[in-house]
């Protein structure tokens, strides 16, 4: 398995930057037109939100569950699953993802190996997540996406999702 430890009252640190940076932008968008024309209190406040709610990490445990339930017909994708019993708000455990970052593929593996189906089937994994599920991945930088012993890409650290309504699908089909 995997443990993943949230530090110590790193949640109050969070909220007593986040307060400070929603003083700065209150007095940001009183005092500046550019602040106000684009709503940076209005940024903000997604941000606080999207960020509180990565430190859930039984709403994380949740995401992992619902992306995996998603995403069981691509068999070349893989979510790690929470371990029931083992997970708290503070503490996840998860099933341990044995291979290695996307993104530290070799060259030489590259060269010998034919990933385009495997690519092909990531991609058609995002689309459905947004297009059809409404409910996506939203931190897929090489750490959270790993290639496993086996051939697999694993999707990790679902902290992070971006849902989208059935109206952003269909204007994002168009």
């Amino acid at each position: 398995v995997s443990v993943k430890i949230q530090r110590p009252g790193i949640r109050k640190k969070f909220l007593e930057d986040l307060d400070t940076l929603k003083e700065m932008t209150d007095f940001a968008v009183k005092h500046n037109d550019a602040a106000k024309k684009y709503a940076v209190d209005e940024v903000l406040d997604e941000l606080r939100f999207i960020l509180l709610n990565e430190l859930d990490y039984v709403k994380e445990a949740e995401n992992l569950r619902v992306l995996a339930q998603n995403l069981q017909n691509f068999r070349k994708i893989f979510v790690p699953q929470p371990v029931d019993g083992y997970s708290t708000s503070k503490i996840l455990t998860m099933e341990f993802v044995k291979g290695q970052k996307i993104t530290s593929v070799s060259p030489l593996s590259r060269t010998e190996n034919d990933y385009s189906a495997l690519v092909d089937e990531l991609v058609e994994a995002y689309m459905k997540q947004i297009i059809i599920d409404g409910f996506a991945h939203a931190d897929p930088h090489p750490g959270n996406i790993h290639l496993t012993q086996d051939g697999r890409i694993a999707l990790m650290d679902l902290g992070m999702v971006a849902k989208f309504g059935p109206e952003m699908r269909d204007d994002i089909l168009k």
